[in-house]
């Protein structure tokens, strides 16, 4: 079975890249029970749809039409990454109402990364209603139903990593484009956030 593109590239090769160990490859929940159906053991590091750490690095990998959140408070931080055509309301407020129950959601932030702007916009009012201001946001506006000929050279699958000790939140967004016949990497790396 060929894992889904948000796992595309194991924990070693994360790690390695970045240069360091991490706490968590943070994946949309049917990716996780489409490996637990696999017959390959599943690394430790990889957890489904959303964790917290407050000192080793959280990765998401492949955002496209996905929707990603960072919730952070202090030295904490949450990354929640699902699937955009999973309803946020259907996981969202059910995590955020745990949270409330076990914490004061009084101080938490908010990073929102996303390619659907539908299920963005409904993210960005779910947190608005718990009162979790949003401080930096990215959309692309890459839905599903996006003619794949048209977003060549426009969009590409967005990752997150989270630096939970540096308090520091990037994104990574891949993407060529064919110019002359050669496809040129046009990648880039935007802070969405730093203290």
């Amino acid at each position: 079975m060929k894992g889904p593109l948000s796992l595309s590239r194991s924990v070693e090769n994360v790690e390695r890249d970045i240069g360091r160990e991490i706490e968590a490859l943070v994946v949309p929940l049917l990716d996780f029970e489409r490996l637990q159906k696999g017959r390959a053991p599943i690394n430790p590091k990889i957890k489904p749809q959303i964790y917290v750490s407050q000192k080793r690095p959280l990765i998401t990998r492949g955002i496209a039409d996905c929707n990603a959140i960072v919730l952070f408070k202090g030295s904490r931080f949450a990354l929640l990454h699902e699937y955009s055509q999973i309803d946020p309301n259907e996981y969202l407020n059910q995590r955020l109402e745990r949270l409330k129950s076990k914490r004061n959601l009084e101080g938490i932030q908010a990073i929102q990364v996303g390619g659907d702007e539908k299920t963005f916009r409904k993210i960005g009012e779910i947190l608005n209603a718990y009162g979790i201001p949003v401080l930096s946001s990215y959309c692309d506006e890459f839905n599903r139903d996006v003619d794949f000929s048209k977003w060549i050279g426009k969009m590409g699958p967005k990752d997150i990593h989270i630096f939970p000790d540096q308090r520091k939140v990037i994104m990574f967004r891949r993407f060529y484009r064919l110019v002359y016949g050669e496809m040129v990497d046009l990648s880039e790396r935007k802070v969405l956030y730093e203290e």
